[in-house]
């Protein structure tokens, strides 16, 4: 059936590709339509904070609500409908986040920029990851359309066009645009202010952030390993869990009752506003670490399953040990202790920093403008 629908879309687009491609328009499509955040997000808005005479076509999936209102040069359009395929085929720009539309041929003359959904690169992802021919097939064909990708130093260009099959020429390193609000005071100031306006019971808490990486085995429900029992008896009230789960997750966590003011499923929530207003982090193979590394935090890596996702799952791109800028725990006892000690500030903030200078290699807040310039202000 999918074939069929693949082909059919392909059909249509070919016929809706007779129209002319307008040079100023764009589409800026987020993680196949669920929503409109991340680097697509901060391009959107330096486009509209400089008047660009661009006109955007955000697609968004059926029921999925966006907090962008539609103008003169903004149209929000609904995926997987004629007027989708349409506006893909008349735009001189596709703008993405992820692996995008292979099965439609690309107009000649328009450009695919893939921002990647993930800073850095830790686990392996792509076509290093493929457990079979035909996953790695799948991926060789998600990237046939990209013309251009960004990654968030030089030193992983050899990484990415590894596993998204893109020539390195094609790669830059322009700095990853989501990471530029980590750089001003004022706009994470007010995120603070705003979150703490609603949850005013978190205030004078300990806002530890738990946000791991999904299993590929794991897909439909989070196997909480950590023991949120031993953990509350030890930090008491003065401390409360924010959990992320990963959104390929399908099913919300089940908080243990007695827990409920504890552990809270943030889930929903804005990624960059839960780095900002957290203290600490604990996370595991996840690509959190290069983003919250700029903020000079404490990263806690909980890595209870390390040889079953090193030779069962996944995989590393480098020495997992070695790699990361702080220790590698396996037990609950080991994290709790972990805890207790970056909350008294002993944690190695210059090696975090020099984890950061590694991989992040734009550290100005000025990502999103580079971006905008080598793409756009050269062509007007």
């Amino acid at each position: 059936m999918r074939k069929i629908i693949f082909a059919i879309a392909s059909f249509v687009f070919k016929i809706l590709s007779i129209f002319p491609t307008k040079q100023n328009r764009i589409i800026l499509e987020c993680d196949y339509g669920k929503g409109f955040f991340g680097n697509l997000l901060y391009i959107y808005k330096q486009i509209k904070e400089e008047k660009m005479p661009l006109e955007i076509i955000i697609p968004i999936n059926s029921g999925v609500r966006i907090d962008i209102q539609e103008d003169n040069n903004t149209k929000i359009v609904k995926t997987k409908t004629l007027k989708h395929l349409y506006y893909l085929a008349t735009s001189k720009y596709w703008i993405t986040n992820n692996h995008y539309y292979h099965f439609l041929p690309k107009p000649k003359g328009t450009i695919m920029i893939n921002t990647w959904h993930a800073l850095g690169a830790f686990k392996k992802f792509g076509i290093d990851s493929a457990k079979t021919e035909k996953e790695r097939e799948r991926f060789i064909k998600d990237s046939k359309n990209i013309d251009y990708l960004l990654v968030s130093s030089k030193e992983l260009k050899g990484i990415y066009s590894k596993a998204l099959n893109v020539e390195e020429t094609k790669i830059l390193s322009l700095g990853i645009p989501r990471t530029d609000i980590l750089f001003d005071s004022n706009h994470m100031e007010a995120v603070k202010e705003e979150f703490f306006n609603v949850h005013t019971e978190l205030k004078k808490k300990n806002i530890i952030l738990y946000a791991p990486t999904f299993r590929d085995n794991e897909k439909e429900y989070f196997n909480m390993q950590l023991d949120l029992k031993l953990l509350k008896e030890n930090l008491g009230d003065g401390s409360v869990i924010l959990l992320k789960l990963h959104p390929i997750i399908r099913h919300k966590f089940e908080i243990p009752k007695g827990l409920e003011d504890f552990i809270i499923d943030v889930s929903k929530v804005n990624i960059n506003k839960l780095m900002i207003i957290s203290d600490i982090l604990i996370t595991d193979y996840s690509s959190i670490i290069f983003e919250y590394s700029l903020l000079d935090k404490p990263i806690i890596f909980f890595a209870y399953d390390y040889e079953k996702y090193k030779n069962n799952l996944r995989n590393f791109y480098f020495g997992y040990e070695e790699f990361i800028p702080g220790k590698m725990l396996r037990t609950s006892e080991e994290v709790l202790n972990e805890i207790q000690e970056s909350m008294e500030g002993s944690y190695n903030k210059e090696l975090i920093r020099e984890f950061s200078k590694r991989f992040c290699e734009y550290t100005d807040g000025k990502s999103t403008k580079r971006f905008i310039n080598h793409f756009f202000k050269d062509k007007q």
